[in-house]
């Protein structure tokens, strides 16, 4: 077709992005007999933020693909989330969880170092920073920063929520939610013995808040710290430090400026945004999947699940049917997952129900 040339790279399928989203689905591919490489922006990998809660069908995704027992030793069971105000008093006690099956913690960087693990390393290309993507009528073409040029037969773009390829299907901005979320880790030896760190904990206070996530077998525990914001940050990711954090939590239970205080971890910080659902996630040699398909708010803790879910229906899919017939596997994934995250979108706008009968109303 006109505009590729010879000097372009034939592959057979192309993920933009190597984050949960885009391993996942190499491992799901790969599991599936695809050739498939992925191209990822940064120079090396180095997944950023704090804990996830691990549902039911990412286990059977990993179990399925042969990672659990790699990961298993480094998940943390949750049965219950506990609501407490800033003083600490308890507020109420709910299910972790309202889907069946377990519900499991884990720390992202855990989840992203198992998926890794399984990629041939000469299928996985650092370093490359999209500029631009092309779609055609027998294939799609992407430019990278660094001058490589591929054309593949299927482009996914699992490029997170400032999807450059998301913008050949939908051109709407998303919305900022006015909180900022800033992420560490800190060693569960400073819990006293009265706060086990076996649960899902929630301190509240308005718009101010932490979110506490066991992991590591329950020897760690990831911190979500969220306060409001009229504006965003200029930067979608950035660093804060622990000085200009504490002012915002001197006035709550005394554990929680200790779990500050005492993190092992740099505090990353980002914007939250979210993204009226998108009606179009394919189109000929493209296919989204992630948060480049589907931003949405962490408030529910589903974002890295639904990556990984689509990562398994979009090889699903695919299965028995590509590349002969690319444009209906194409469709039955999205008629599969788009109405799907739509729902969890929208939810997940909302607070737990739990959070939002309990907590005090802010003065």
């Amino acid at each position: 077709m006109a505009g590729f040339g010879s000097d372009k790279e034939n592959m057979d399928i192309a993920i933009i992005g190597a984050g949960i989203g885009g391993a996942a689905t190499a491992v799901a591919l790969q599991q599936a007999g695809f050739d498939a490489d992925v191209f990822e922006q940064a120079s090396q990998l180095r997944e950023v933020g704090g804990g996830i809660v691990f549902r039911e069908p990412s286990r059977a995704l990993f179990a399925r693909w042969g990672i659990l027992d790699d990961l298993r030793p480094k998940l943390a069971a949750v049965n219950v989330m506990e609501i407490r105000d800033r003083s600490g008093s308890v507020l109420n006690v709910a299910p972790a969880a309202t889907e069946p099956g377990e519900t499991h913690c884990a720390h992202r960087a855990d989840v992203h170092n198992a998926l890794i693990s399984k990629l041939s390393p000469a299928r996985l290309h650092l370093g490359h920073r999209l500029v631009s993507v092309e779609n055609g009528f027998d294939f799609a073409e992407a430019t990278f920063e660094n001058g490589r040029r591929i054309r593949a037969q299927l482009i996914v773009g699992a490029d997170g929520l400032r999807s450059i390829v998301r913008t050949l299907l939908d051109a709407t901005p998303m919305t900022f939610l006015k909180q900022v979320t800033n992420r560490t880790i800190a060693p569960a030896s400073l819990l006293p013995a009265d706060i086990p760190n076996d649960r899902i904990r929630i301190w509240q206070d308005g718009m101010r808040r932490l979110i506490s996530l066991p992991i590591r077998n329950r020897t760690e525990i990831t911190l979500n710290f969220a306060f409001g914001a009229e504006e965003p940050p200029d930067k979608m990711w950035y660093s804060m430090s622990a000085g200009a954090l504490l002012p915002f939590y001197t006035d709550f239970e005394p554990v929680v400026t200790r779990l500050l205080e005492g993190r092992i971890a740099p505090i990353t910080s980002h914007a939250l945004h979210d993204k009226e659902p998108i009606t179009q996630w394919a189109d000929r040699h493209i296919v989204l999947l992630g948060d480049a398909a589907h931003p949405m708010s962490p408030m529910n803790g589903q974002g890295a699940n639904q990556a990984i879910q689509d990562a398994g229906a979009l090889a699903g899919a695919l299965s028995g049917r590509y590349p002969d017939d690319l444009t209906s596997a194409l469709e039955d994934y999205q008629s599969v997952r788009a109405p799907a995250t739509a729902r969890i979108q929208m939810l997940s706008r909302k607070p737990p129900p739990s959070l939002v009968r309990e907590a005090p109303a802010e003065k």
